[in-house]
């Protein structure tokens, strides 16, 4: 049996923070990162932004001037993007 991994040049994550929180979140994405790259991978990006603070930099854009979200290939400031892509990005953070 063959049980040869491939392992993509580009791997793109998203989190809840609550996935993320104490101990034990930073202990489960070392374990992540570590395995990842023990398999050969090269490149690793994490998205850790709940749809509550994306929505609140859409009504108040002032407030998260620094806050930049992968939106398809490429990452961008979210308050820089236009109305509709923010929503996209909003609608498709919605994990719960």
């Amino acid at each position: 049996m063959d049980t040869t991994w491939y392992v993509s040049n580009h791997f793109n994550m998203k989190f809840l923070p609550s996935a993320l929180e104490g101990a034990r979140g930073a202990r489960n994405l070392i374990d992540l990162i570590k395995t990842y790259f023990d398999w050969g991978g090269s490149h690793i990006q994490f998205n850790c932004v709940s749809r509550e603070t994306l929505v609140d930099a859409k009504e108040h854009p002032q407030n998260h001037k620094e806050l930049v979200v992968r939106v398809a290939g490429f990452s961008a400031y979210f308050t820089r993007l236009d109305g509709g892509v923010q929503d996209e990005i909003i609608k498709r953070t919605e994990y719960k």
